[in-house]
């Protein structure tokens, strides 16, 4: 790749010979073999060993963080939840990468708490075109993955970093989310404030019985008409609000006092009865709409969220994974849905 026909001319020249190009070859297996070989794992299976310590962080890097060829977010564009949830398994190997990644989300965060779902930058640095949403789960994000980053590398400093939120329209009434370009605005805050408005705008947003409204969606974006009118409830965004509460304890506990850890305890607890209601025997309820009417599907996420968010109690979490994997499981492939 080059900016210019004479770059270009310059990089044939260069690498026109056999031995250039082997040259250059073997730069380029030096480069991934030093990304690659920071964590390996060794099972009785090597195609799977392949996969884990080759396949998945290369696609990782290209074509999810670097390339951002995402589905979801067509011509470049960064995905809130998306790149997030991508710098995860590069904590243990990449912690500076995931550490500048979890800066760059907390900037398209406005003072409400809520995040743009996706946008696309602009130069020199700025923010373009951005989606604002009603979803229910993507400023989540950003408090999951600084709790798991801190936790791994033990670098509280970055609580302290200072970042700057965005401004601009809000969503018009009646309307699931709308495109535009905001603002970087003139305050800013600490990334552990900027956390703390995300949770804290998802503890607002609950319904009657405490359960997190659905908004225009969760995680699962093909449920973003169940809450249009703000009445459409999620368990699945309980489970997570649940989880996150947990895992924020410690960061709340450090720099805002018991006082505030005993709050977010109590919130949790009221989250733990209120998931508990949706039991249903061998799985817990997916959704409600906003007329009232109950979803549970089985679905890897109710499958396998009441075991990782430690929200219910065991017997029930390992109940919910059994039947989701009775259902979502066949010889010849395996269900989402």
């Amino acid at each position: 790749q080059a900016s210019t026909a004479a770059q270009a001319e310059h990089l044939i020249r260069a690498h026109g010979k056999p031995a250039a190009a082997r040259g250059a070859l073997d730069r380029t297996r030096g480069y991934w073999d030093g990304i690659l070989n920071q964590l390996r794992i060794e099972t009785d299976d090597p195609a799977f060993d392949r996969l884990v310590n080759d396949w998945l962080p290369y696609q990782v890097l290209t074509a999810r963080l670097w390339g951002r060829l995402g589905p979801n977010q067509r011509s470049g564009a960064y995905g809130f939840r998306d790149q997030l949830q991508d710098v995860l398994p590069l904590i243990w190997t990449w912690p500076e990468l995931a550490r500048e990644q979890i800066l760059r989300h907390a900037g398209v965060q406005f003072r409400e708490g809520d995040v743009l779902k996706w946008w696309h930058g602009a130069a020199p640095g700025g923010i373009g075109l951005g989606q604002r949403s009603r979803a229910s789960d993507p400023h989540l994000w950003l408090p999951y993955l600084t709790t798991h980053y801190v936790s791994a590398t033990g670098d509280w400093a970055l609580l302290d970093t200072q970042v700057p939120y965005l401004e601009g329209r809000t969503i018009p009434k009646g309307w699931p989310d709308f495109a535009f370009v905001p603002r970087i605005a003139r305050d800013q805050d600490s990334l552990y404030v900027h956390c703390r408005r995300a949770i804290d705008l998802s503890l607002r947003q609950l319904s009657p019985r405490g359960l997190p409204l659905i908004g225009a969606g969760d995680w699962n974006d093909g449920l973003d008409q169940l809450g249009v009118h703000g009445r459409g409830e999620s368990v699945w965004m309980a489970l997570f609000l649940f989880d996150v509460l947990q895992r924020f304890l410690p960061l709340t506990e450090r720099i805002d006092g018991t006082a505030a850890a005993q709050r977010d305890q109590a919130a949790a607890a009221r989250l733990r009865e209120a998931i508990a209601g949706c039991w249903l025997g061998d799985r817990f309820l997916r959704a409600t709409s906003d007329a009232g009417e109950a979803f549970a599907p089985l679905s890897a996420l109710m499958a396998s969220w009441p075991a990782i968010s430690g929200a219910t109690s065991a017997e029930r979490a390992e109940t919910a994974l059994r039947a989701g994997l009775a259902g979502l499981e066949t010889p010849a492939l395996i269900r989402l849905l």
